[in-house]
């Protein structure tokens, strides 16, 4: 009965690999989805693709698919056992035949192995099936959970590949060094507040103008500054103003 059970549970890891869905007769299914590749632990660790395993009670209908693998298992080891050699019809003829009682028989033991798990789970809580993970019992519902084994793994794609540690740089990169951070940018651009800097204010915005504008301002003052002394000593300037009115010709020059 053991060596039994231990196939059975070789055939369970096995069918998973190739299948999405697999029951366990009147217990439930276990289900199988691919995961893509994923960065964890604050982007320090790059996972392979993987394929996750879970329980689900609500999947009662039966597939059939370890049944007719262990039927399988079983036609196999009988025609090594007797070593059968036949031709091809007979070989055929004797499988036809065959086939119908060994796949009662796979019925049989699949639900023998159901019995014992539903057994051991209701006296100890829990049933660990070797190379896949743990079922579980628990709660006040009874109900059966599945815990996948962290070192196992069901996908394909990802044999032969382990989790990839990142190590971050020791040192910022010479294109890190080269290019200045926003927020500094943003902060050089902000004139100072406190008063202890205010003497400064006027260097930082003289040294924050380029030289054609300050070299406009100037002259605009200058501008501003000579209308204003004409318009303030316009009596005493206006003959000369009106002098300077005048033609050449007026002028006698």
């Amino acid at each position: 009965m053991d060596n039994q059970f231990a196939i059975i549970s070789r055939l369970i890891r096995e069918q998973l690999l190739l299948h999405n869905r697999l029951s366990l007769p009147g217990l439930g299914s276990f289900l199988a989805e691919d995961q893509p590749s994923m960065i964890t632990d604050d982007g320090r660790l790059v996972r392979p693709p993987g394929r996750t395993i879970s329980f689900s009670v609500k999947e009662i209908w039966n597939d059939e698919i370890l049944e007719r693998a262990y039927a399988a298992e079983l036609e196999e080891t009988m025609l090594e056992l007797d070593d059968v050699s036949l031709d091809q019809e007979e070989g055929e003829g004797l499988k036809n035949d065959s086939s119908t009682l060994f796949i009662d028989q796979a019925k049989r033991d699949v639900s023998k192995f159901v019995s014992a798990i539903e057994l051991q789970l209701q006296t100890s809580g829990f049933y660990v099936i070797p190379d896949l993970g743990t079922l579980k019992m628990a709660g006040k519902r009874r109900e059966v959970s599945f815990t996948q084994l962290p070192e196992s793994d069901f996908a394909p794609q990802a044999f032969g590949l382990s989790p990839l540690s990142i190590k971050p740089l020791p040192s910022p990169s010479r294109l890190q060094k080269s290019i200045p951070r926003v927020d500094n940018l943003h902060q050089s651009a902000k004139p100072p507040k406190t008063k202890k800097h205010k003497k400064h204010l006027k260097s930082w915005i003289l040294s924050s103008l380029p030289k054609w504008l300050l070299l406009l301002l100037g002259i605009l003052l200058l501008f501003l500054l000579l209308c204003f002394l004409i318009y303030l000593f316009r009596a005493e300037l206006k003959p000369f103003l009106e002098w300077l009115l005048l033609s050449p010709w007026e002028r006698g020059i």
